[in-house]
């Protein structure tokens, strides 16, 4: 019964949606003659202090996020800065009490819900591509072509549209119509600000997950007291620290491979090493490295590890995963676990258990004695972001530390593409709804997103309004009075302080601005513009070989398995039953010869096939990868 009042319901909506479809055909493009009060020129100010109060009518604009579960009321901002001055400058404020998110459903059934109920928020925020396009298509979204080049020069100045990356030409922004503006590009992350603005030094970025340049081959961490017993001349993170400020934040490339491998061999070489030393934390034996974290999942390994393999370079990259990949001999989406590179990794792994090199109590330990061990030193390498915890060590007493050591390993560009992804990755979008809002109030929406991109908007978001006192300058440098909120805008300190004026300081947080605006990354960010004090503790996220070598990826995205979801059922069939093929590739490791090993590894791949990954999937999810996801970028991929 539930389920024939669900189809009930959909079937409601789609006639719903066609009857708007009809009222709303060829009413689309906002008329560029429509008679808009004059706004102001925000580019003249440098702060938001300098520029009047608006006098025109206020708009208190509603918000669907659309994208995930996100709350759309979000944290209170107690202290709030931003949204009054915001209010001052623009005459927009936010109507919280009418926005909301997905509420935990996909966007596709919450629009069906939304079109039977006519609760229709004025803004959508980035909401799911396939959906949007049926959105455009169907009328119920302004056409705002003609009118970003009129109301929003810094907007265009901060998301420059002749920049390579598809930045203005993806489904995401023209609803799928080439050359159309239907969804409004707010920002995007700050690892492609540096596209934009190629003065911005990448290596003050580096305080900012999202801004880490992409390291060139992958690293692994290593118990520095271990470390020295094989290579006497290596330094401890305790000297890395004091050369981070003895050389004040610069590291040189032969400071950062002041030990590295070079080949998959001597890294394996290194692992057996350490095994012949016998070391023990009191009773315990301490093992060279593990091959599972305390789950039933091998995304760590076969991903993050992948460089040691050529397949994936430095961390966090995962376009190249043990699931799909782009196979560029082929020319083609492939998949990984069926080939005979992917076996002989799987066979180097196994015979690392095998020799109890790695650890073969890591394959049956769940999570919390996974961490415990790790947190104890009882493994001598560990990667990805499996970080053994400094204080725990530091409380129980350890002289030792774990550093980074790059496996300098050059990656497979004959066989392998690196996509980097494209500028729309993690950009924030907005579109306007017809139903909400009216034609003559669209330049007023767009002035206000486009003062959120000028230098004021910028230095808003991040110091908060002159007024609030927050801050003082001296020889043209701002800095905070509040030495707390230094602490967490400047140095990434979790006080809260951040929340409790809503100011945005460039990592993933949900400030209340208006529309769930996301700021841009730019140099106005505190991390940035800040003459910071070089700290010791900072040296571990910027002995950093992507700082001074950053790889150079190609334009486009990596067929993951996940962009086929919802696209093609056989895939969505076979991630229903993900757990057991992870389950598989444990079976792989825990092999006792080889006979067996190639048993267990035909099963593994038989099991995919049985769940769904079989040839005629594959070729569906290779022609909608050509065809749809990575269009603009196939001409990179060979």
């Amino acid at each position: 019964m539930k389920n024939l009042k669900r189809v009930l319901s959909l079937i409601v909506a789609v006639f719903m949606l066609a009857s708007i479809l009809v009222g709303c055909e060829g009413t689309n493009q906002v008329s560029t003659t429509t008679t808009i009060p004059k706004v102001i020129d925000f580019s003249t100010a440098q702060d938001s202090s300098e520029l009047p109060n608006w006098t025109g009518k206020q708009l208190k604009l509603s918000s669907w996020n659309a994208f995930g579960t996100i709350v759309a009321e979000g944290t209170k901002s107690e202290g709030n800065v931003v949204v009054p001055e915001v209010t001052r400058i623009t005459g927009i404020s936010n109507d919280d009490e009418k926005s909301y998110d997905n509420g935990g459903e996909g966007m596709d059934v919450k629009l069906g819900k939304v079109i039977a109920s006519k609760n229709w928020t004025d803004l959508i925020i980035n909401p799911d591509r396939n959906v949007f396009v049926k959105m455009v298509n169907s009328g119920i979204i302004w056409d705002l072509t003609g009118l970003i080049e009129e109301n929003c020069p810094n907007l265009l100045k901060a998301l420059p549209k002749d920049k390579v990356g598809g930045l203005w030409d993806n489904t995401w922004v023209n609803g799928g119509q080439p050359g159309k503006i239907y969804g409004l590009p707010t920002a995007i992350q700050a690892k492609w600000q540096n596209l934009i603005d190629p003065d911005l030094d990448l290596a003050k970025w580096s305080g900012l997950a999202s801004a880490q340049p992409q390291d060139p081959s992958p690293y692994v961490l290593v118990r520095d007291d271990i470390l020295k017993m094989i290579f006497p001349n290596a330094r401890t993170e305790k000297e890395i620290d004091d050369l981070y400020v003895q050389k004040n934040g610069k590291l040189s490339k032969e400071d950062i491979l002041d030990v590295t491998f070079n080949t998959k061999d001597e890294f394996v070489k290194f692992l057996y090493d350490i095994k012949k030393l016998g070391i023990k934390e009191g009773n315990k034996e301490v093992f060279p490295i593990f091959t599972a974290p305390g789950s039933i999942d091998n995304w760590a390994l076969l991903t993050y590890m992948g460089g040691l393999f050529g397949w994936n370079p430095g961390m966090p990259s995962a376009d190249n995963n043990y699931f799909s990949y782009w196979n560029k001999t082929a020319q083609k989406v492939d998949y990984m676990f069926r080939q005979d590179f992917f076996k002989d990794a799987m066979k180097t792994i196994n015979l690392l258990v095998r020799d109890k090199v790695a650890s073969p109590e890591a394959l049956i330990d769940n999570a919390a004695k996974f961490k415990e061990k790790l947190d104890n030193g009882l493994y001598a390498v560990s990667y990805a972001f499996l970080v053994p915890d400094k204080a725990t060590l530091e409380k129980a007493g350890k002289t030792y530390q774990y550093r980074k050591v790059y496996l300098n390993i050059k990656q497979d560009t004959d066989k392998f593409s690196y996509a980097m992804g494209t500028m729309d990755d993690g950009m924030g979008v907005v579109s306007l709804v017809k139903e909400k809002v009216a034609a003559e109030d669209i330049p007023q929406i767009l002035k206000y997103y486009d003062f959120m991109t000028s230098d004021a908007g910028l230095k808003l978001a991040s110091w908060g309004p002159k007024t609030a006192g927050l801050w003082e300058e001296k020889d043209g440098k701002r800095f905070f009075i509040d030495k707390e909120l230094e602490a967490c805008m400047v140095y990434n300190k979790e006080n809260g302080k951040d929340i409790y004026y809503d100011l945005f300081r460039g990592i993933n947080q949900a400030p209340k601005w208006v529309g769930g605006y996301s700021a841009m990354n730019s140099k106005w960010l505190p991390i940035y513009y800040y003459d910071k004090e070089v700290k010791p503790e900072d040296a571990f996220n910027n002995f950093s070989l992507g700082v001074v070598e950053p790889f150079q990826f190609v334009l486009g995205t990596g067929p993951n398995i996940w962009m086929f979801q919802g696209k093609v059922p056989e895939v969505d069939k076979f991630w229903a039953a993900k757990t057991a093929f992870e389950k598989a590739l444990l079976t792989i490791q825990t092999a006792k010869s080889d006979t067996q090993f190639d048993q267990y590894f035909k099963d593994m791949v038989d099991l995919a096939t049985k769940n769904g990954l079989d040839d005629k999937t594959l070729e569906k999810m290779d022609k909608l990868y050509k065809e749809e996801i990575n269009t603009p970028f196939m001409q990179f991929m060979k």
